[in-house]
């Protein structure tokens, strides 16, 4: 009996177990990436021995991967369903997509004229407007802002540019999934996670990078839509390969991390289609390669671009948060050293009333302020590497404790309630009218304040926001945690049962982004992910296509094309 029950368990495993090895490895991966979500969400509460998370995930990784197979096993037919070949972009359709989301943030705009301001935007608006750029914020996009100067100069009408931008490409996300033949109700969910989600719409009235990478990472997302599902057609037209080599080119451009997005995006189209159409990838990635070459060398120089001094500052969070939290939480397992290093960073009583667990931001700016930048550049990077590994293994459980708390955003699926709050930095504003000699962006904000129109705009929009979270878990949609674990166990659907390893394209290149950026993190933003919450939807749609039966296709049937 035991022998009989133990023979038909291992026929089990070994069914389900079947497949290209490749594909076994990346769902292992994502099974891994599963184990690991879900074990530090119960380490990061608790206070326990390393060793009971390293367990945990060499038993929950295996137990996660053959329930996945198992599931993909038996619901293999289930999908969302789409033509064998795409069909033209319907205008009307690009309409209904683009007019909504253009309306609501425009509406969010007029009654908070003329949208949202921080040191950094407010420091970039300098930028644009005396022609002296410094490359800390990225001078392309400081370059950007210039532009909109020669035709208006208000930061009100860059906002208002920025929203009319995202809507467009919103509208053309939502015409092709319906030109793929995607129910039309899959686009209309699309867009109301667009108008739901606070932490889009937020963003949105903000001048910040972050938001203009969101933008091209949804021109991005159409683009590798198009190339999944057309398995690769759609790389075949001219136009087309210079339209994907001008996104990828502005998005490193945008911000000095999105590498981490383009980077593998560009080897994955090598690696899946370049047997087929290698001249289109080539096309496409030497021309991207040129294009910033052009805008980062001869332009950079003609336009004088001061390269920023506080990369390396900014590039340490991880280790000057691991310091810090132990330091502030385990003092005795700090060394002389290290102790000595950060009392030059922040004195005693900074770090005590300044210091947050899992975070080095407070210290390097609003706690240390001048102390840390001088002293952080100043420690050579293979001592403070030392310096970190010591103070890891005095302190294993706190410091793996603080690492869970810097990255929390990228992985906690349970974590909804994070927020980007909305606000009016006036002391920014008045101080870059006092070093520019005229008013800017204060005259612009007191017209506002005095305006009926941004009132009842104000009131209006005010309405929309408290119904839209009363009838939509709109903190849930803009959890960057819970999109990432629906990606991942998407992603493992659809290595077996969809793409193959074309889903690779679809996904990778969005853990490759969040895995390396989480790692330069200096507090838990959640900006910089941002992007993950506009285009889940639209690339989980594309995981989970299957073409439609010929019944089905016969009903529902226009001329197919592969244009963009």
């Amino acid at each position: 009996m035991i022998k009989q029950t133990w023979l038909r368990i291992s026929q089990i495993l070994r069914k389900t177990c079947e497949g290209p090895p490749l594909v076994l490895l990346f769902q292992g991966l994502f099974a891994l990436y599963i184990a690991c979500a879900a074990t530090g969400i119960t380490f990061s509460r608790l206070t326990v021995l390393v060793l009971w998370a390293v367990v945990s995930i060499i038993i929950l990784t295996p137990v996660v991967f053959f329930a996945l197979r198992w599931v993909s096993l038996r619901f293999f037919e289930v999908g969302v369903g789409v033509r064998e070949t795409r069909a033209k972009l319907d205008w009307r359709v690009f309409a209904a997509g683009a007019v909504p989301v253009c309306a609501v943030l425009l509406l969010q705009l007029a009654g908070k004229y003329p949208g949202a301001l921080t040191n950094d935007t407010v420091g970039q608006w300098a930028q644009a407007l005396t022609g002296q750029f410094n490359n800390w914020h990225p001078a392309a996009h400081t370059m950007l802002m210039w532009l909109t100067t020669r035709l208006v100069n208000s930061y009100g009408f860059f906002v208002t540019v920025q929203c009319v931008a995202f809507s467009l490409v919103a509208g053309w996300m939502t015409a092709t999934l319906r030109a793929w033949g995607m129910h039309w109700l899959w686009s209309c969910v699309f867009v109301y996670t667009l108008l739901s989600a606070y932490s889009t719409r937020t963003m949105m009235m903000f001048a910040w990078k972050d938001t203009m990478v969101t933008i091209l990472a949804l021109a991005l997302a159409v683009q590798l839509v198009n190339i999944v599902l057309s398995h690769g057609a759609w790389l075949e037209r001219r136009g087309n390969q210079v339209g994907l080599a001008a996104a990828l080119a502005m998005m490193t451009m945008m911000r000095h991390n999105s590498f981490f997005f383009t980077l593998p995006l560009v080897v994955l189209l090598f690696c899946l289609f370049g047997k087929g159409r290698a001249r289109a990838c080539l096309f496409s990635g030497s021309l991207a390669a040129v294009m910033i070459f052009l805008v980062w060398g001869p332009i950079y120089t003609l336009a004088k671009v001061e390269d920023p001094q506080n990369t390396y500052i900014e590039s340490v969070g991880l280790p000057m948060t691991i310091l810090g939290s132990v330091y502030l939480t385990d003092p005795s397992a700090i060394d002389s050293e290290t102790k000595a290093f950060l009392h030059t960073v922040a004195s005693e009583d900074v770090w005590q009333k300044e210091g947050k667990f899992g975070s080095y931001e407070t210290i390097k700016w609003d706690g240390g302020g001048k102390r840390a930048s001088v002293a952080v550049p100043q420690m050579p990077p293979q001592q403070l590497l030392r310096m970190t590994w010591n103070t890891v293994r005095r302190a294993p459980t706190v410091a793996l404790r603080a690492v869970l708390a810097l990255t929390r955003p990228v992985w906690d699926f349970t974590d909804i309630d994070i927020y980007l709050y909305y606000y009016h930095d006036t002391a920014a504003s008045q101080a870059l009218d006092d070093k520019l000699g005229y008013a800017t962006i204060s005259k612009e904000l007191a017209a506002a304040q005095n305006s009926r129109v941004s009132y009842y705009a104000g009131r209006l929009y005010g309405f929309y926001d408290k119904l839209v979270q009363f009838v939509t878990p709109s903190r849930a949609l803009q959890s960057l945690g819970l999109w990432a674990l629906a990606l991942a166990v998407a992603a493992f659907f659809s290595l077996q049962n969809r793409h193959g390893l074309r889903t690779l394209l679809l996904v990778l290149p969005v853990f490759a982004y969040n895995m390396g950026t989480m790692l330069l993190l200096c507090f838990p933003d959640h900006r910089f992910f941002q992007f993950n919450v506009v285009i889940a939807l639209p690339l989980l749609l594309a995981l989970m296509a299957r073409v439609k039966p010929p019944s089905e296709k016969q009903k529902d049937q226009t001329s197919p094309t592969q244009n963009a």
